[in-house]
């Protein structure tokens, strides 16, 4: 089994907007959409974890499309640093497979702000 964790964390301030650049919108649609469709409808991942503050959560899940409500396991809370944010991540779907009694074989980190990502 591959999982991906979607790291979607970051405020950033580099970019100098009201919104983190993972959340802007492109045409309708905010950027991190693009990243969770590409996971969603790869067909070597079978499912995700999107790494995000709470402030964000509904605004992303409200926007999945239908792959990604099917491959989505859950939320993590962000880190101070990104690699505490992929902690977190890592943690949240151990506790999803244990919980289900499912094993991975690999995962995947991706950041939601890199949106041309595609099939591997």
């Amino acid at each position: 089994m591959v999982v991906a964790i979607i790291l979607s964390g970051g405020t950033g301030s580099r970019i100098g907007l009201d919104v983190p650049k993972q959340y802007i919108n492109i045409k309708n649609r905010m950027l991190i959409n693009y990243s969770l469709d590409a996971v969603a409808n790869c067909d070597a991942i079978d499912l995700f974890c999107v790494v995000a503050a709470s402030l964000w959560r509904d605004k992303i899940e409200t926007s999945f499309s239908k792959a990604c409500k099917s491959k989505f396991v859950g939320f993590a809370n962000p880190g101070e640093t990104r690699q505490l944010s992929i902690v977190s991540g890592m943690m949240l779907i151990k506790d999803y497979f244990d919980k289900n009694g499912i094993t991975a074989d690999t995962v995947v980190i991706h950041d939601a702000a890199r949106p041309n990502v595609s099939a591997f």
